[in-house]
């Protein structure tokens, strides 16, 4: 028999929870002093002896749930089960991350104290109720999502994926995750083929290239589930000029799908679409889905003068992405504030406005952890940059071109 560990969300805390664990297993006095260092409350009192008002507040049930269930995962993973899944309902997927050993217990706690403050913060304590959206219309919501690119061994054992039978694995498991018949647009997530993508600069060509399914097979396995109603619509991601052109170029030759939109990298300090990719976007009419018009976080300006917001992405991942952070980008970043400032506008709303009045551009990926960075995300769809705004970013981009491509 097989074994799955299935984490609970809001709405299962009662004071008293965790206090059984707490006083008779070393690993519940363990997390619970950890937790209460790493999310800087007594989460451990709140759980124990309440008030049952201050617990059920968002910002004391994500952490007191959470803390008790990663608790519980070990001591069953001590006692020999060996579970071949987890998962949670909503903030379970931390427990199920931290069981899984896919995130440390420090992250994931660090993550679940500003998701229930920025819940929180959402509406006033007593005020607001917990709600399901059932019966909307599908109509009216546009689902796009990715089939990987090859090189992650923990999918689908790290090989080729754009095979057909890879493909169809990933489109039901989309599917069925999502509890929906079809999938508006799907995109093929990074090349196959040996080619620049992620940053990586200085392309080498390879006499004896590694072997890649061709763009053909691909767009043939693509047509199958768009004839059968699943996909309707195609794109593709982290996808060079070659690539895009060449997939067009074979989609109207064989009368087969064309590719719709480009997700790629776009913003302030990574201006690389410019070169080659934005005319055949325009031209095309295969618009860009600009991702990271922020870059990481950076143009926000909460990184500037060295600073490293407890929580924010570079502090707890800015190993991982060095290109952000180097002299020239942060440079940048300050030519830029000061444009902001002098126009009286927040340097995150420069950052978006710039990207919103690209022509090529079809859609803004933009990313909030807070309620108040949603709304300064939103609002930037009022902001209109003067011409003469534009040539004072132009100015700071030609002395310090693409610092984070």
């Amino acid at each position: 028999m097989k074994t799955a560990f299935i984490f609970p969300g809001q709405a299962s805390q009662k004071v008293g929870m965790g206090f059984d664990l707490f006083q008779n297993t070393e690993i519940g006095k363990k997390y619970y002093d950890e937790a209460n260092d790493i999310m800087e409350v007594d989460i451990q009192n709140i759980s124990f002896n309440g008030p049952e008002e201050q617990l059920t507040q968002t910002q004391y049930t994500q952490p007191a749930i959470y803390i008790v269930s990663v608790i519980l995962g070990e001591l069953l993973l001590e006692k020999g089960f060996k579970p071949v899944a987890a998962a949670g309902h909503s903030l379970g997927e931390y427990s199920a991350l931290v069981t899984a050993s896919s995130v440390s217990l420090a992250d994931s706690a660090i993550l679940l104290r500003e998701r229930g403050l920025s819940m929180q913060e959402c509406v006033a304590v007593g005020k607001g109720k917990m709600f399901a959206i059932l019966g909307l219309e599908r109509e009216k919501v546009i689902l796009a999502t990715k089939v990987s690119g090859p090189g992650l061994s923990w999918i689908r054992g790290g090989g080729l994926q754009y095979t057909r039978e890879n493909i169809s694995t990933a489109l039901e498991g989309s599917l069925k995750r999502l509890q929906t018949d079809y999938i508006d647009l799907y995109q093929l997530h990074w090349p196959e083929r040996n080619t620049n993508f992620f940053g990586k600069l200085d392309y080498k060509h390879e006499k004896e290239e590694r072997e890649w399914n061709s763009i053909e097979s691909v767009l043939k396995v693509l047509k199958q589930f768009v004839d059968q109603g699943k996909i309707r619509y195609v794109g593709l991601s982290n996808e060079s000029a070659w690539g895009l052109s060449k997939f067009l170029e074979i989609a109207k030759s064989y009368n087969l799908p064309r590719m719709m939109s480009v997700q790629n990298p776009y913003n302030l300090l990574n201006r690389t679409y410019e070169v080659g990719l934005a005319e055949i976007s325009i031209r095309e009419k295969s618009g860009l889905l600009a991702y990271s018009p922020m870059a990481f976080g950076v143009l926000s300006g909460k990184y500037r003068n060295n600073q490293k917001p407890k929580g924010s992405r570079l502090q707890l991942f800015g190993d991982q992405f060095p290109r952000y952070v180097g002299k020239m980008p942060l440079l940048a970043v300050e030519e830029y504030f000061k444009i902001a400032k002098k126009y009286n506008i927040s340097l995150a709303q420069l950052s978006l406005a710039f990207v919103n009045q690209q022509q090529f551009v079809t859609t803004n990926i933009i990313g909030a952890t807070t309620m108040k960075q949603l709304k300064e995300d939103v609002e930037s769809i009022s902001v209109e940059l003067s011409s003469e705004i534009i040539n004072e970013i132009n100015v700071v981009h030609k002395n310090n071109p693409n610092p984070a491509p």
